[in-house]
Order: C-alpha cells, then sequence, then structure tokens
C-alpha cells in the first residue's frame, strides 16, 4: 500500500513539473510590447509676479501715487506662440492728495491700449507694466509697456500715460522711453523685484 502511494505522489509531481514547464515554453507568455511614447501637455499657467509702489510728489500740493499690479483672474488667458499660458495682468493707479482725498482711481488693462496693437500681438501679450516716472505743470506721466510676459523676452510696445489736472488719461505709443525714475520716498514691494 505504501508504494502505491508512493508511485501515485511520484506521478502527480512529474505529472506537475511537465504542466509548468510547458506553460512557460509556450509563445503567449513570451511577448514583449513596445512602450506607448505619450505626449506631456503643460498645464502650468505662468503668472507675472503681483508689485506695488507708492511714491509722494508735489503737484501743486503734495500727492501720493499708489501703482498696483496683480494677475487679471477675470481675463482671458494670454497663449504665445509656443503655446504656453499666461494670465494678464491689471494695474491700479490711485492717487490721493494731502488730505487724503482720492483725486485718481483707475483700472488698467491691455484693453486701454488695444486701439496700438493688432490682434496678432493683443491675443499673444499682456499688460507689463505701468511705472510712474515725471511731473510737469499740467501732467503726471507714467511708462507703460505691453508685450511678451516671458521674462527672457526683450518684445514689448512701450507707452507714455498722462494723467492731467482734470484727471484725463492720455496715451501715446512711444518707440523709446528713456527715463530717469526718480526714487520714491517709499517703495512696497511685496518681495518681489518692481517693473
Amino acid at each position: 500500500m505504501k508504494k502505491i502511494i508512493y508511485l501515485l505522489s511520484a506521478g502527480m509531481l512529474l505529472s506537475v513539473c511537465i504542466a509548468c514547464k510547458e506553460k512557460k515554453e509556450t509563445p503567449e507568455y513570451n511577448i514583449i510590447l513596445p512602450k506607448v511614447p505619450h505626449e506631456v501637455v503643460d498645464t502650468i499657467v505662468g503668472v507675472m509676479p503681483e508689485t506695488e509702489s507708492t511714491t509722494e510728489v508735489t503737484w501743486g500740493g503734495k500727492y501720493k501715487v499708489y501703482v498696483h499690479r496683480e494677475p487679471a483672474d477675470s481675463m482671458d488667458l494670454v497663449t504665445m506662440s509656443d503655446g504656453k499660458k499666461y494670465k494678464d495682468n491689471r494695474i491700479k493707479i490711485r492717487i490721493t492728495r494731502e488730505d487724503g482725498s482720492v483725486f485718481f482711481d483707475r483700472v488698467f488693462t491691455k484693453n486701454a491700449f488695444a486701439s496700438y496693437l493688432d490682434n496678432d500681438y493683443k491675443e499673444k501679450s499682456t499688460l507689463l507694466g505701468l511705472v510712474y516716472y515725471s511731473l510737469d505743470k499740467s501732467n503726471l506721466y507714467f511708462a507703460g509697456s505691453v508685450g511678451s510676459p516671458d521674462m527672457m523676452s526683450d518684445d514689448f510696445i512701450p507707452f507714455r500715460v498722462s494723467i492731467s489736472r482734470m484727471g484725463d488719461v492720455g496715451i501715446q505709443q512711444e518707440t523709446v522711453i528713456d527715463v530717469e525714475i526718480d526714487e520714491p520716498d517709499s517703495i512696497q514691494d511685496n518681495g518681489q523685484t518692481p517693473i
């Protein structure tokens, strides 16, 4: 009886080994599939840093000129020719008198400069900045620019923006703005480099 059990056990072991060996040798288990390349889509949206500055000026009285740039979440994204997307900017200029009353308060977007931009440039550019730089008896002057938000690019169109004593805004496209920006009495830049 013990011999029969040993023979049956040996037979079962032999059949299991043969069955396992046959499965390993079948070609369906030796198929190597090539890797399928997949395209990685850049979903990061570029954002220029938020900046602000406050400058005190004497213009027939003391005024404070406050300029604040921030990303414009409510505006359409700008898609560059390389496919990268950026948020456009909005810039608030607020000018107050010495007594704290508001003389001027307006938010500028790229649309303020639209008449100087062709459609292609308008779609692929952002409002880069507005910086106070000078005054005369009639106007306060700001250097403005619309262009590529890519920090490595020097593609932009310069503008001179004037604000009159009546609060009227004038915009003029410039070929070059050569300005000496006076050091303001106080600049707050939230840790960012001002434009």
